[in-house]
Parts: C-alpha cells; structure tokens; sequence
C-alpha cells in the first residue's frame, strides 16, 4: 500500500512540474511549425526562442530610420525694397527680377515724394555698409525716359532691363541698401529683400 502511494505521490509530482513546460513550450513549437509551413518568418519566437537553426529565412537586419533629407531652398531670383516708413520723403517700391540671360529687370512706381521736371538729378545707387555697390542710373543718361514724374509728386510705373545680374551675382542687391537721392538731399534709404520664387 505503501508502495502504491509512493508511486502515486511521484507521478503526481512529475504532472505539477513539467505539464506547465509542456503547455508553454507545445504552442511556441505549434506556431513555428505552421509559420515555416507558410513561408513566414517570426520576429519575435525566433529571437526569444530557438525553436529554428535555419538563419536563411531570417528577415535582414534593418538599418534604422533616419528622418528625411530637406532639400536646400531654391536660391531666389527676385528681390525688392519698399519705402514706406520716415524718415524717408517717398513713398513706393521697387522689385529686381532675374533672368535667365543673366540680366535684371527692375520695375516700381512711387506714390508721393518727387519733384516734376528734375528726373535726370535722381540717383538710384546700392550700398553696403561702407561703399557704393552699383549705380541703377543709366550709363547713356536716359532716365528721364524711363522715370517720369506727375505733377503730385508720384510716378508712372517704370520698367527698364540692366544689363548684369544683381539678384545672384557677385553684386547681389539682397541685404544692402537702396538709396534714392539728389545731389545734396536724400530721399529713402531702405533694405533690399530676397523673394523666393520656383524657377
């Protein structure tokens, strides 16, 4: 009877210990037999578990993701300065537009601030901090003809084409000063902005 009971209390011990292993270990085993069954890899039972020696079906190692590239702005290819504000005397903008044949069309119209019949004393030059850059003026002496001024003090829309690059070359215009002025007097005096465009 002893015997009996020995063998009993045994078996029942060897049931407690390894019948928790066989339930957790026969899933693992079950699921992997079907994954390799479909051609499927596991992530995870593959790395916690070895329940497979063939590394080939393995997924490769993939890199981490990096965040994406920004492309660099477009370099811009326009420009413009405005006077509004004292203590300049005019009123208006001017705007630079770059051409694809490396010249400059600048265009503007100014709403108060000139004298009528005194175009040819105006002078459009570009500094920096310390010296004159470019002077907008033409070289013929012309601008009379393409600056015309009204009897208020404003002018007509002008447009005329320089010949050289100013929005992109070695004498860009963006971030020096527009200064409008007569021999004597100054007239505005204002910073030159970029304006980003698509071509």
């Amino acid at each position: 009877m002893l015997k009996n009971n020995t063998f009993a209390l045994f078996l029942v011990t060897l049931l407690l210990l390894y019948f928790p292993i066989y339930m957790l270990c026969t899933p693992l085993l079950v699921v992997s037999q079907e994954s390799k069954s479909k051609d499927t890899p596991l992530w995870l039972i593959d790395h916690f578990v070895s329940v497979s020696h063939d590394h080939k079906n393995r997924p490769p190692n993939r890199p981490p993701r990096h965040p994406p590239t920004i492309p660099p702005l477009p370099t811009p290819k326009r420009a413009y300065v405005k006077f509004n504000d004292p203590p300049d005397v005019i009123k208006g903008v001017i705007a630079f537009w770059e051409t694809p044949s490396n010249k400059t069309i600048v265009v503007g119209q100014f709403s108060e601030g000139f004298s009528e019949g005194d175009e040819k004393d105006y002078t459009f030059k570009v500094y920096n901090e310390t010296s004159e850059i470019v002077d907008l003026k033409p070289a013929d002496d012309t601008l009379d003809k393409i600056f015309k001024i009204r009897s208020n003090g404003s002018t007509d829309p002008f447009l005329f084409m320089f010949d050289a690059p100013l929005v992109t070359g070695n004498n860009s215009v963006i971030g020096n000063y527009l200064v409008i002025g007569r021999p004597g007097y100054l007239f505005g005096k204002n910073l030159i902005h970029s304006l980003l465009s698509c071509n």
